[in-house]
């Protein structure tokens, strides 16, 4: 389940596995949102898209206390083709920087666009 951050004067041990609906710093993609988009580029040319598959697909997941990416879905949909792609993208992505409160990392839930074009 996930649940309202907690005070960051501490996070026991209990809490650590707990998942946070929003931190005072997001989860991020290793260098930034500019490599994000690089790593959505670069991938999408192994993948083959239609133009109907082509436009914005909203792809949530937890982002693990080791950076590694769960509970992938899809929350705003596209295409059957576009939205496989989109979760494919996702899950084969590094691992990300993950948050850390009070100097541990803690499990976040988060969303990102994937915005599907042209691979050409």
């Amino acid at each position: 389940s996930i649940e309202a951050p907690i005070s960051a004067q501490e996070v026991p041990d209990a809490a650590a596995d707990k998942i946070f609906a929003t931190a005072a710093k997001d989860p991020e993609f290793p260098g930034g949102s500019e490599k994000f988009e690089d790593y959505i580029r670069e991938s999408l040319r192994k993948e083959k898209l239609d133009a109907k598959d082509f436009g914005r697909v909203i792809v949530s997941f937890i982002v693990e206390r080791d950076g590694s990416l769960t509970s992938v879905k899809v929350v705003k949909s596209g295409t059957e083709n576009g939205n496989a792609v989109a979760i494919k993208l996702i899950k084969s992505s590094p691992k990300w920087l993950p948050v850390i409160v009070m100097n541990r990392p803690v499990r976040v839930a988060y969303a990102v666009p994937v915005n599907l074009k042209s691979n050409i």
